[in-house]
């Protein structure tokens, strides 16, 4: 989860207070960014997920403050749409990260940037390809970039993540649901149900 934290409040975007953020994916690497996004004190954090059962299954203290988008069955133009007039301004998102690894998501949070506006990947697969209109990126000022880990030094980041949750800011555990390692299969089932955020299985 480091690399969501990084990416978003340190290393990679450094977001300024009071930026429009959105997340793509609410599984435990976009709720990761959810909680890295709220240090930064944005204007407005969006969720996106597609499935219901997913979002019902976060806490809700970890979404106050935070707009929870469905968007199954929203066209590209809807959602787009949406997306920006949820920002502060109604100009679109400074920031949108995706934490799916599908292009459709790319190509959706790219059309909903402000004009200098960030998309950023986290998860992919080995068949997403995302087909950009390069004009906009020119006029507008748009940056796009993968990362690996948030740019993090390990050593480093740990135990800022650990401060950050002492104090309250980075309530990982939260998004935590424990099985015996004999639970293996079942925590597998779970989790791809959407019914459980983060497994962790303990011997």
């Amino acid at each position: 989860m480091n690399a969501e934290l990084t990416s978003l409040s340190r290393n990679v975007a450094q977001p300024p207070i009071g930026s429009n953020i959105v997340v793509f994916g609410g599984g435990a690497v976009g709720l990761s960014a959810i909680l890295a996004a709220k240090v930064r004190a944005p204007a407005s954090l969006i969720l996106v997920d597609t499935s219901q059962t997913k979002l019902d299954t976060i806490p809700s203290d970890l979404l106050k403050d935070v707009t929870v988008l469905n968007s199954s069955g929203l066209s590209h133009g809807d959602l787009v749409q949406k997306l920006k007039s949820f920002s502060s301004d109604g100009q679109g998102m400074d920031f949108a990260l995706d934490c799916v690894g599908n292009e459709r998501v790319v190509l959706a949070g790219c059309d909903a940037l402000a004009k200098r506006g960030t998309i950023m990947t986290i998860g992919s697969t080995a068949t997403t390809q995302a087909v950009f209109k390069t004009e906009k990126f020119l006029v507008w000022g748009l940056t796009y970039r993968g990362m690996h880990q948030g740019d993090s030094v390990p050593r480093v980041m740990i135990p800022e993540m650990i401060a950050q949750w002492r104090a309250g800011r980075f309530p990982f555990d939260q998004l935590l649901t424990q099985f015996k390692f004999e639970e293996l299969k079942k925590s597998l089932e779970e989790t791809h149900a959407g019914r459980v955020i983060k497994p962790l299985l303990v011997v």
